[in-house]
């Protein structure tokens, strides 16, 4: 018994290893055919490469383009996926592979993409005589071509070849510019988690409502108050706030203060648009900056009654607003300024941080060259001038961007103000530490002339280390111009693109956002402007960008040549830095510098 048990065993143990050696003989096999075809197109490809060399036509050999291949990053270049894709002759996408993190390396980013994993395993069944045309992001294969490299010596063959590679490859550089020119989300960063469910384009009011909707019950709805958005309001509060950029009971109360200004009466013709339609539709313009055209498919209203509305509402946002951005008028309100400044800060006596920015604007007919500014691009120039709170005291908006920057503030009624003497600010005054008496001043940087009450940084070229530590501190009380400005791209889309209205519509527009800053930063608290500030580390001088934060940023004034500053304002300026290096030092600024 035990005998028959050992020779069924062995039996099996035979019948095995013989499997074994057959599988292995097929897979050998396999191998052996594999490598007779790599060889026979490396013989090829070599051959192929040879002839270039040497002059010869390439249609003269039977070598067949497949597709080019192409990297291209979805947003930024610090924060973004890649996206790679093969392309067919007629501008199509055969291939995508999506999602690899922009962190990784051009080079590798090829081999982790399936289409790789795929010709690894030749399961893509291409022709022997096939080879795809790339750029030098890609390997140099049997069947990817990429140019020779142009930083060394190079014949004019390899001249003639690369040109004619890159005329093939250039279908995959329209294709993407097709993508991009017809798909917006692409034209900047795509958010992630704070528009996951309510973005630009992606919610229709049939999205979010149960049953038929027509544009008469949806007028009805919204006087009756059950509107979808009303549903999104309680069901939905945080993709609200995200859709309107304030939460609901912020919403109704600007509703209710800028409703007598835009409601209109109906006619025996037509049933007017109710003010929360007016108003709903202007700040979704605001938030978003999405085109006239593109509302009208969510709001059933056409383009050109939209563009009365936004403007009509912004006008009254303005009018009802007026009290939320006004310069102080007494000693004692610019008292108040300065010791908001010194806590926060530290930085005493400082009335308020001065800054320009260019708000990019689609070129106005028939304007030449006069909105056409240092960067290349059209624009008109936002000044401002911020609290310690990154609350706005004054905003002036509307000078063409050709104007020379150190001159642009000089068109503000700030200015006139400034010069004259009029804006009542008080006299010197001494701060914690010391019984000498400092100016009150403003804060810029090198875009504006230095004056007896505006101070600007010291010349880098040439700083000392006490010169160092005076820049330091003002940079770090100027931020809140800085983050003033950030937030308020951060929330209003409007800014984050050119801006295709008249340079006068613009204004009104940016002015009213200005507005709407003030409002949102009193009522709305920290759920307005949380994420959005660039904050720094006093431990180690790091500064942090607020993960809400765009990566688009308003460009600044370029910095003015000036003639130079009165001796008593070199005074003061020394007298500011000496300061903050003896008495009025905080612990971490040697840390900094």
């Amino acid at each position: 018994m035990v005998d028959t048990l050992i020779f069924k065993q062995f039996q099996e143990i035979k019948s095995l290893i013989q499997n074994s050696k057959k599988e292995l003989k097929e897979d050998i096999k396999t191998v052996r055919e594999d490598l007779s075809i790599q060889t026979e197109v490396l013989k090829e490809s070599i051959t192929v490469i040879q002839s270039i060399r040497n002059g010869t036509r390439v249609a003269e050999y039977p070598v067949r383009i497949l597709y080019p291949l192409e990297f291209s990053q979805l947003f930024g270049s610090d924060r973004c996926i890649i996206l790679m894709a093969v392309v067919d002759a007629n501008y199509c996408l055969s291939y995508i592979d999506v999602g690899t993190n922009g962190r990784v390396n051009d080079a590798r980013v090829f081999s982790k993409s399936s289409f790789y994993e795929a010709m690894e395993q030749n399961i893509l069944h291409l022709p022997s005589n096939g080879v795809f045309v790339a750029d030098d992001a890609f390997p140099l294969r049997t069947n990817i071509l990429k140019p020779y490299s142009r930083s060394g010596p190079i014949t004019e063959c390899q001249q003639i070849f690369n040109y004619r590679l890159s005329r093939a490859r250039r279908i995959v550089e329209n294709a993407f510019g097709i993508l991009t020119s017809r798909f917006r989300i692409f034209e900047k960063p795509i958010p992630l988690a704070t528009n996951h469910y309510i973005t630009p384009g992606n919610v229709d009011t049939e999205d979010i409502t149960v049953g038929r909707v027509t544009k008469g019950s949806w007028r009805d709805a919204q006087i009756h108050g059950i509107a979808p958005l009303n549903y999104v309001k309680k069901q939905e509060p945080d993709d609200y706030k995200n859709y309107f950029r304030m939460n609901g009971e912020i919403y109704d109360l600007l509703l209710h203060l800028v409703s007598p200004y835009i409601t209109k009466e109906n006619t025996n013709m037509r049933e007017a648009i109710p003010a929360t339609e007016r108003f709903a539709v202007t700040l979704r313009f605001l938030a978003t900056g999405r085109s006239f055209e593109d509302l009208k498919f969510s709001t059933i209203i056409s383009p050109t009654t939209i563009s009365e509305i936004v403007m009509d509402t912004c006008e009254a946002i303005i009018r009802v607003l007026k009290d939320y951005i006004k310069l102080p008028r007494t000693q004692d309100e610019w008292r108040n300024v300065a010791l908001e400044f010194g806590r926060k800060w530290q930085f005493w006596n400082c009335i308020g941080a001065v800054d320009g920015k260019h708000i990019n604007i689609v070129k106005p007919a028939n304007s030449g060259s006069r909105y056409f500014n240092y960067k290349g691009y059209f624009s008109i120039v936002l000044m401002a001038i911020v609290n310690a709170n990154y609350e706005f005291m004054l905003v002036d908006c509307g000078t063409n961007g050709r104007v020379s920057d150190g001159g642009a503030i000089h068109n503000t009624t700030f200015w006139e103000l400034f010069q004259n003497n009029l804006l009542d600010i008080s006299e010197p005054s001494s701060i914690p530490h010391t019984n000498t008496k400092y100016p009150y001043v403003f804060l810029g940087d090198d875009a504006f002339q230095m004056g007896n009450n505006f101070l600007k940084p010291y010349n880098r070229e040439h700083a000392t280390r006490t010169d160092r530590i005076f820049n330091y501190r003002l940079s770090r009380a100027r931020r809140v111009v800085e983050n003033a400005f950030g937030i308020l791209v951060t929330r209003f889309g409007i800014f984050q693109k050119p801006i295709k209205l008249s340079p006068e519509k613009v204004a009104t527009i940016t002015i009213a956002c200005c507005y709407l800053h003030n409002f949102l930063m009193r009522k709305g608290s920290v759920d307005y402007y949380k994420n959005t500030l660039i904050s720094e580390n006093i431990t180690t001088g790091q500064c942090d960008t607020g993960c809400d934060r765009t990566e688009f940023t308003l460009t600044g004034l370029k910095h003015g040549l000036f003639r130079n500053p009165t001796n008593r304002a070199k005074e003061i300026r020394d007298l500011y830095r000496n300061y903050f290096n003896q008495e009025g030092q905080v612990d971490w600024q040697n840390t900094v510098i």
